[in-house]
């Protein structure tokens, strides 16, 4: 729990940038879940600590990101 604490904002500043790439280069949000899973097995062990993974909390991510540009 402690070293959750320690990278939590590091997790959710890389995650929200990973999300504007993929809007950005016109991926479906719906490879989001497999693209988190192979980071994982490419070795970004942190996100082992990302819990909001549902097709919802996705929406929410991309939502927020698009009212940001505006």
């Amino acid at each position: 729990m402690i070293e959750q604490q320690k990278v939590i904002d590091s997790i959710l500043s890389k995650v929200f940038y990973w999300i504007h790439w993929i809007a950005k280069e016109g991926i479906t949000n719906k490879k989001t879940a497999g693209l988190l899973t192979l980071l994982e097995r490419l070795g970004v062990n942190d996100l082992k600590y990302f819990d909001h993974r549902s097709p919802a909390s996705v929406r929410e991510m991309f939502s927020t990101l698009g009212s940001e540009r505006e």
